[in-house]
This record gives C-alpha cells, sequence and structure tokens, in this order.
C-alpha cells in the first residue's frame, strides 16, 4: 500500500473505533486481518472485533453496527462478541475467536 492509502485507511480507522465508542460502551475493539498483519492491499476491508456486553441478538448487533457506521465509505467486516461469547470461543484453538486474538491488534 502507498504512504497516501495507508494514512487514509488509519483515518478512517480512527474514525470507526470513535464512531463505536461514542455510541455504546464496548469492552474491546481488536483490529484483524489483512490490516493487522500487514498485508492489506489498496482494495482491503477494515476488520474488526466488537466486544460488546448487550442482550441484543447477532442479527441485531449487526444491524446496529451497520446503523452507527453507515456514512463511513470504506468496506467494513465487524464481528461483535459478548464477552461470555467471547470467552467461550477463544478456548477452542481453530476457533474465529482464537484466531482474531491471536493475530489482532487493539
Amino acid at each position: 500500500m502507498t504512504t497516501e492509502t495507508t494514512k487514509k485507511t488509519n483515518q478512517t480507522l480512527e474514525l470507526v473505533v470513535e464512531t463505536l465508542v461514542r455510541a455504546h460502551p464496548f469492552e474491546r475493539i481488536v483490529l484483524f486481518g489483512s490490516h493487522a498483519t500487514g498485508h492489506s492491499q489498496w482494495d482491503s476491508d477494515l476488520d474488526l472485533l466488537v466486544v460488546w456486553q448487550t442482550d441484543l441478538s447477532p442479527l441485531e448487533r449487526a444491524l446496529e453496527m451497520r446503523r452507527l457506521l453507515e456514512g463511513i465509505n470504506c468496506p467494513l467486516d465487524i464481528v461483535v462478541y459478548t464477552p461470555p461469547e467471547l470467552d467461550y470461543w477463544k478456548e477452542a484453538p481453530s476457533s474465529f475467536a482464537s484466531q482474531i486474538l491471536a493475530e489482532g491488534m487493539t
């Protein structure tokens, strides 16, 4: 990625995180995927794990993320776990959650 693209991506990431933390008391936000591992391309999406104590269903969580971030002009892939869900799945070595936590950046 070019320096300009990296700068724009970092600005977008900051905007996304600021938008999220203003809206809800999230416990943790983790960047994972190609941007976390340094293998991103100009068209790579931002992959985020959001840990949020909520009673919303997985579908309702996804809809809330979409509502909050609808004005962000960047491809986003956001996974939302509650703390108990993350605690459960991080113990399984081959689970998506354990992979995110192994490679991700907070």
